[in-house]
């Protein structure tokens, strides 16, 4: 990542030269490489042979700073999309009229077409990268309901929702052939998908009067409040509101696509609230109460009818997950005396203890892997009690959470335990001997690289 360079052209350069099939892109002026040698003369549309001459080459500036997209995504394309897109669902449409969001959202709009250079990128992007640009604009979207939440100034709603917009334009800048992989990411491309974050701030440094907390957004959207984010492993009190809005809002989504997935039957934003609980302390509590709160503005559903053999399969379902998830924690806790203290302060060593700290409030505060919970839940397999349903449906979002956040305080450990040079070989064994069953040997190996990659 610290080698990444913008006037080198990548991947965008393949993008502009896609998107000049439907929509032309011509250059502004002659382009050259770094040694004087004109590459592309002004005027000339930027097509696929066209593009190809300048790979390879160092610019005198970003391609983008050179070209031309006509027709770029406007103020009111803008506005018409996020609009449709509220329009679609229902929650959305809640939220929308109940925090009176539509005068912003045009406003925002508006703000957003005075930067060109914006234009461009989500030009590209919803030409180029469709899923990500519809992303782009639920951020937004959700970015700016959370502003207005927190009554933020009008600066800071702006800051917040140019950032939720254009979080993603790194992502113009990878590998196509990375962004559509299904399978796991090996240690360069994990590098390489985590540099979105920074290529996306160096993108924006070229934005004249950007608000400055947007480029930050940004930076930060990937930041979690116990250090285990990235690029920079920023901890809670290093990192600004705008950020963590737009992570929220990209944590949310995530999560609702995940359960859609899982769970093809209708879906309320609102159902999540379970799943965010065990991530209160993943972003700032500032984030946390205002996306709560806003969701809360949501009417639950009736339940639907629950049939009873799947009720009892549910049920045993979690009772076997249940005892796997607390033997689990109780080794991870047990390593608690291993991780130093508060007083120090290495990195990783501190990202490791705040996860398990955070952990061990969640469920102990939680009672998720309590006894009484576990007595609850063999009441309702015997008595066939369809009325705890949505009780059971909360359980299971809740215990799929876990079980993944537990999967990232195991990797944090195996960091630890290879990386931390200060650490007692006595420690370092215990660590290994609970954790290195619990994560495979490449998947931690290869996290280690893309940590330090990202640092």
């Amino acid at each position: 990542m610290r080698d990444y360079d913008l006037n080198t052209p990548d991947a965008y350069a393949g993008h502009l030269a896609d998107v000049n099939e439907s929509i032309q892109v011509v250059a502004t002026e002659d382009i050259y490489n770094s040694n004087g040698m004109l590459l592309i003369k002004k005027g000339l549309d930027l097509k696929p042979d066209i593009a190809r001459r300048v790979l390879n080459h160092k610019l005198v500036k970003p391609l983008e700073m050179q070209v031309d997209v006509e027709e770029t995504v406007g103020a009111q394309r803008l506005y018409e999309d996020i609009s449709s897109l509220i329009e679609h669902f229902a929650d959305c449409k809640t939220i929308h009229r109940t925090l009176k969001l539509d005068n912003p959202l045009v406003l925002e709009c508006r703000h957003y077409a005075e930067y060109g250079l914006l234009r461009q990128k989500m030009t590209v992007m919803a030409e180029r990268l469709p899923q990500f640009y519809q992303k782009a604009l639920f951020c937004a979207w959700f970015s700016l309901a959370l502003a207005r939440q927190l009554k933020l100034s009008p600066l800071n709603c702006e800051a917040s929702f140019l950032a939720g917009l254009t979080h993603d334009i790194g992502l113009l800048h990878i590998d196509p052939t990375i962004l559509e992989k299904q399978s796991d990411y090996t240690a360069d491309e994990w590098r390489a998908m985590q540099s979105h974050a920074v290529i996306g701030d160096m993108i924006l440094s070229h934005v004249e009067g950007l608000p400055e907390a947007t480029r930050r957004a940004v930076r930060e959207h990937h930041e979690r409040s116990d250090g285990s984010g990235y690029p920079q492993g920023l901890f809670e009190e290093q990192m600004r509101i705008e950020g963590q809005l737009v992570a929220m809002a990209d944590m949310l989504l995530a999560i609702a696509e995940k359960r859609q997935q899982d769970s093809p039957q209708a879906l309320s934003l609102s159902d999540l609230i379970p799943v965010l609980q065990i991530n209160s302390t993943v972003h700032t509590a500032q984030a946390y109460a205002a996306t709560i709160n806003t969701l809360k503005l949501l009417e639950h559903a009736p339940s639907p009818s629950v049939d009873l053999a799947l009720l009892t399969e549910t049920v045993s379902r979690l009772l076997t997950q249940r005892c796997e998830l607390e033997k689990r924690f109780e080794q991870l806790h047990s390593l608690k005396p291993h991780l130093g203290s508060d007083r120090q302060q290495h990195h990783q060593l501190r990202s490791a203890r705040l996860i398990l700290q955070r952990l061990w409030i969640t469920v102990t505060g939680s009672g998720l892997l309590s006894d009484p919970l576990a007595r609850w839940l063999e009441h309702v397999r015997q008595e066939g009690l369809e009325i705890a349903a949505p009780e059971l449906a909360e359980i299971t979002l809740m215990y799929q959470e876990l079980d993944w956040q537990l999967k990232q305080l195991a990797r944090a450990m195996h960091l630890v335990s290879h990386d931390v040079d200060e650490l007692p070989d006595q420690s370092r064994q215990s660590i290994r001997q609970v954790v290195d069953p619990l994560i495979p040997a490449q998947a931690g190996a290869e996290q280690a690289m893309a940590w330090h990659s990202a640092i």
